[in-house]
């Protein structure tokens, strides 16, 4: 990257909404902050939290960071005080590099190490180009340190160093063929190991970054509009993400034709036929399907390049990647034949140095293994999986209870530590299902202790839920049963629990969806209309039939990933485009529909009716973040 600001110094490196800061500009910033952070600690700095809001300084902290060659723990500052007291207390940070935006005191008590405020460092581009002369660039590279969820009720921090990373955006950028100066969006939280290779494999080619805003990143029609704006030519998305920008395109008749590249990781992709004519009306555009979990990022991939008609709907997920192996071993740990199903085990320059001072979890899953007579150290993906005769791997599910919902994953266990915490809860077990677009669903299903009375036990769970863990691992559904199904050896019956949940949801269906509801001459629509839609179209969407038009949707399991199917719905039925951050703003079907109609009842100059008051996007200041 240094290169490009000494030979392209004018040229754009971030845009984040109206701000554009330019190659020397980013760098000159990102030795400000390394210069910050090593004041006062020249004896020796390990490793920096940052625990900033969406900008151009995230981005440049994190190239600070692998300017001194230090390690970076991204801490987002919407996770629930509860997680951040753990995760700093685990990995104890030599700095933490916050703004005044969004620090607290809850910081100061957990970190032992000093806080910079990122307002208080210089700005980078005063004093010329001398600024970084006294910042001496690491010849060592870094990493990171993020968290997943643990099976044990604690999340483990993956320890994952710089030459592993490097492999990875070597890679990235001879695998991509963008134009010089190609936009890729800075889609996916810094706490995801996927921001890692959207940044770096976008600043180390010359290209530049577009940061999202979380209303672009929650609604697909932001997404799409903000792609073509910015003449984006490159996502890396989740499946879910993928799949919800897909079928708003296709429901718009609005393809953002500037794109050239789309890579898919996270969850196990679903070719819907939204996905086939999206990419069937942007013929320039590839789709890429990538695999590998947090301990190893990246280790193989399959470009999806023929008729999209002809794609499969389960596509492999590839071939390994340049100094990567992957071994298919049984379960006497001797390698399966070809076709044969086994779990995947990872090894080569990719692996991550193991869960941050956690060494029983670290030789559990990072074990040695002899293959052909040479000790190999390999991660256990835990995944089971097959190859063919030509080498390309398919993914073949899970060994364990651990599920990818959202792009994250996560361990049922570690949901189900956190919920048998609960005073009133006795036992518990949480089950996940998927439905045939893709979109998943964690179950709760727990029983009371001591004959608890169970009318309020859900709501006062989810808010314990709510207080420990981040949103995607907030159950969708919490279930009250009167016993725990258990098998002959006393273990809960994860099965039979699947079983009663379908066959009560067969008995329980919600009523079907109301028609479309006339609109009046002014192109409005009738309030108690509106109200019943959006209410029948959420008990439908989280399936909870007894859902009031009262009732706070997020506090029965909505997620934003579900918004863009209301916002769909609505499309379809009454033809108006709300925008996702309403939802948020009005979180009751009764308060949606009340402010859709009472705002279209109120009319302006240039909107008059229902629909063209839905389609203004709006702020979201001084109100709750979306989940």
């Amino acid at each position: 990257m240094l290169w490009y600001a000494s030979e392209f110094p004018r040229r754009p490196a971030v845009v984040f909404g109206t701000e554009t800061i330019n190659y020397m500009d980013l760098w000159l910033r990102a030795c400000e902050i390394a210069r910050a952070l090593k004041t006062g600690r020249e004896a020796g700095l390990d490793r920096v939290a940052i625990h900033l809001p969406i900008g151009v300084d995230r981005i440049a902290a994190i190239l600070g960071c692998q300017i001194l060659g230090v390690s970076y723990v991204p801490v987002e500052p919407n996770l629930p005080e509860s997680r951040i007291r753990e995760m700093l207390a685990q990995v104890d940070p030599s700095v933490l590099l916050s703004s005044s935006a969004v620090y607290s005191a809850i910081l100061k008590d957990v970190s032992s190490g000093s806080a910079v405020m990122v307002e208080e460092i210089g700005v980078g581009a005063a004093g010329a180009g001398s600024s970084d002369r006294d910042v001496a660039l690491s010849p060592n590279s870094s990493g990171y340190v993020i968290f997943t969820s643990g099976s044990t009720g604690k999340p483990k921090a993956v320890d994952m160093g710089g030459a592993a990373l490097q492999n990875l955006v070597n890679w990235q950028i001879e695998l991509s063929s963008l134009s010089g100066n190609g936009a890729t969006a800075q889609f996916a939280p810094i706490s995801f190991d996927v921001s890692f290779q959207e940044i770096f494999s976008t600043l180390c080619s010359g290209g530049r970054i577009v940061i999202l805003t979380n209303e672009q990143r929650i609604d697909p029609d932001l997404l799409s509009d903000e792609i073509q704006r910015a003449q984006v030519e490159r996502l890396f998305l989740p499946f879910i993400a993928l799949q919800q920008l897909a079928s708003n395109c296709v429901e718009r008749k609005q393809f953002p034709d500037s794109l050239r590249e789309i890579h898919t990781a996270g969850e196990q992709l679903v070719v819907s036929s939204a996905l086939r004519e999206f990419f069937s009306k942007l013929p320039e555009c590839r789709l890429f399907n990538q695999y590998g979990p947090s301990e190893t990022h990246v280790v193989t991939c399959h470009e999806l390049d023929s008729n999209p008609a002809e794609w499969p709907r389960l596509p492999p997920i590839g071939r390994v990647l340049p100094n990567v192996e992957l071994f298919i071993l049984d379960e006497d740990a001797r390698p399966a034949r070809s076709r044969e199903v086994g779990e995947l085990y990872v090894g080569g320059i990719c692996l991550a140095q193991g869960y941050f001072q956690d060494k029983e979890r670290t030789e559990e899953r990072f074990v040695t293994i002899d293959i052909n007579g040479t000790p190999t150290r390999l991660y256990r993906t835990g995944d089971f999986a097959t190859s063919d005769e030509s080498g390309c791997f398919f993914f073949c599910g899970r060994r364990d209870h651990q599920i990818k919902i959202d792009g994250y994953r996560v361990e049922l266990g570690e949901i189900e530590s956190v919920i048998a915490d609960h005073p009133d809860v006795a036992e518990v077990a949480v089950v996940f299902e998927r439905d045939a677009n893709g979109m998943g669903r964690l179950i709760a299903c727990l029983t009371s202790k001591d004959q608890a009375p169970t009318d309020c036990l859900e709501t006062v769970v989810r808010a314990h839920v709510r207080k420990m863990l981040p949103s995607y691992m907030a159950p969708d559904r919490v279930q009250i049963m009167s016993a725990m199904p258990k098998t002959a050896s006393g273990k809960v019956d994860r099965k039979s629990i699947a079983e009663k949940l379908f066959a009560e949801k067969v008995k329980t269906a919600a009523p079907p969806v109301e028609k479309a509801a006339s609109a009046t001459t002014s192109g409005s629509t009738k309030s108690g209309d509106l109200c019943g839609a959006i209410t029948s179209h959420w008990r439908e969407l989280l399936d909870h039939p007894s859902l009031a038009d009262s009732d706070n949707v997020f506090d029965f399991g909505a997620r934003s990933i579900m918004v863009p199917e209301l916002q769909r719905r609505l499309r379809r039925q009454f033809g108006i485009n709300i925008s996702a951050i309403l939802v948020f703003r009005h979180p009751s079907p009764r308060g949606l529909a009340d402010y859709l109609s009472r705002n279209s009842a109120k009319g302006d100059a240039s909107n008059t009716t229902l629909a063209g008051l839905a389609t203004r996007r709006m702020s979201s200041k001084g109100r709750a973040s979306p989940r």
